[in-house]
């Protein structure tokens, strides 16, 4: 069960405590030395940039997210096969009163004081995901820069096509 609530957003300066935690949880998951409790304190300050809109843009979001969750519960979001919701805190109710999604299929479950209660896996959300990214064709490209470079890309497959 989830309920709704109206909060104010952040501010200035709770977006860039929530930003800088964030950004040296990811330099640790990076070096592989971030634990459990670290990577839910770093998903923390992602449901609260989600939520506020505010989430900086992060290269290889997707995968970057699944490896910070994994790392929070053990076990990649992907290998799930059914809907699972897996409990953080132990003394919780288990009330959610916002899940904020994090990537498609995987939401962060917020309770009381807007703290982080569980993590639910909606595997065919996830599925789904997969094939839609192989219908735009990006699913398994590696360069993840095509964006920003397209001209270069273009001109190397075919170096004479703006004559």
């Amino acid at each position: 069960m989830s309920i709704h609530v109206e909060r104010p957003g952040l501010t200035k300066q709770e977006i860039s405590h929530h930003q800088d935690k964030l950004a040296e949880a990811l330099a640790r998951l990076e070096e592989g030395a971030i634990n459990s409790d670290e990577a839910v304190k770093a998903l923390q300050h992602c449901a609260e940039l989600i939520r506020d809109d505010n989430l900086p843009e992060i290269e290889g979001r997707f995968a970057v997210m699944n490896r910070l969750v994994k790392a929070a519960i053990g076990k990649a979001p992907g290998s799930y096969k059914a809907k699972t919701t897996i409990p953080l805190v132990e003394d919780s109710d288990g009330v959610v009163l916002e899940p904020v999604p994090v990537v498609r299929g995987v939401y962060l479950n917020l309770g009381e004081d807007n703290r982080l209660v569980s993590i639910s896996i909606h595997p065919g959300k996830i599925r789904e995901r997969r094939a839609l990214m192989k219908i735009v064709g990006i699913g398994k490209d590696t360069a993840t820069d095509v964006a920003a470079r397209h001209d270069d890309y273009l001109a190397m497959e075919d170096p004479h096509g703006a004559s």
